[in-house]
């Protein structure tokens, strides 16, 4: 015969087991959306909300500070490509840098047009090795915090490996990114940017490489079909009153949308290797000699 406190025993055991079973009967029979529909509705939302992410880069900065002040207070990422050689390349880095905005070195490159005018720091093709290095060594000074670096016209020189070799070596070593602004088929900056160890980014359209405010509107538009798509698209503008305005016009419909507007170095940091952007060939324009 048990006695009564083995007796008891047991049937305390017996009543734990009895409970633990009801419990998750009861929780493995509620409907699978209880208790978890929190987590699982903000994961839907974000998924279904997020429309593509868009850079924004605005090249030939520091001319001039007169849309400084738009730019700096648009309230999504921005990237300012500041000329080394300009009256307020140091003032608008240090500025942008100081809200929180992207800056990198919009670096002068030769172009095939041999009329065309160009910055005093142009890297041309048949430069010996130390100029190429003291004038990057050079822009990069000139341009305070700057995380990467872009090439300003350059249809010759980005096709030209030599020359690139040493750009690449040079950016490697400060552990700088690069973006192609794509200003001819033939650029070689992919190839040679990834054999140096250097991520290389390219440009998918140029919002105003026409700068009517209508064909900007239409380039903004084409933006906007690929970003509901899903899509990432980087875009290159130019630092001129209609393109500032027109951008953030667009700025708040973009994201009501659920469009992520980002910057180059978080784009960067997400590729394995180069970014293949779809953009057209375009040389840039030479900036306007506009002064505050």
């Amino acid at each position: 015969m048990f006695s009564s406190r083995v007796v008891t025993a047991i049937a305390g055991i017996f009543l734990l087991i009895l409970s633990g079973f009801l419990v998750f009967n009861h929780f493995s029979t509620r409907s699978p959306d209880e208790g978890t529909e929190r987590s699982v509705r903000s994961e839907k939302s974000f998924d279904e909300e997020t429309r593509g992410e868009l850079v924004i880069v605005l090249d030939d900065c520091g001319y001039s500070t007169r849309n400084l002040r738009a730019l700096l207070d648009l309230e999504v990422p921005v990237t300012l490509a500041v000329l080394p050689d300009t009256p307020y390349a140091s003032h608008v880095a240090r500025s942008a840098s100081g809200r929180g905005k992207e800056v990198i070195v919009h670096m002068p490159m030769e172009p095939l047009d041999g009329s065309a005018a160009l910055e005093k720091s142009t890297v041309k093709l048949g430069m010996r090795p130390e100029e190429i290095r003291k004038m990057f060594s050079d822009a990069v000074a000139a341009v305070p915090g700057a995380a990467g670096v872009n090439n300003h016209m350059g249809s010759k020189l980005t096709a030209d490996p030599y020359s690139m070799e040493i750009l690449f070596e040079e950016i490697g070593k400060r552990d700088l990114f690069f973006l192609d602004s794509l200003t001819t088929a033939g650029s070689v900056c992919s190839e040679i940017g990834n054999a140096k160890g250097v991520t290389v980014l390219k440009r998918d359209i140029f919002i105003d490489n026409v700068n009517d405010e209508d064909h900007i509107k239409g380039q903004m538009e084409k933006i906007r079909s690929i970003l509901d798509e899903g899509g990432t698209v980087l875009a290159i503008g130019h630092d001129r009153p209609v393109t500032v305005r027109v951008i953030s016009e667009y700025v708040d419909e973009f994201k009501s949308m659920g469009v992520k507007f980002t910057t180059l170095s978080a784009l960067a940091g997400k590729r394995t290797g180069p970014f293949e952007g779809s953009g057209n060939t375009v040389e840039a324009m030479s900036p306007p000699r506009e002064r505050d």
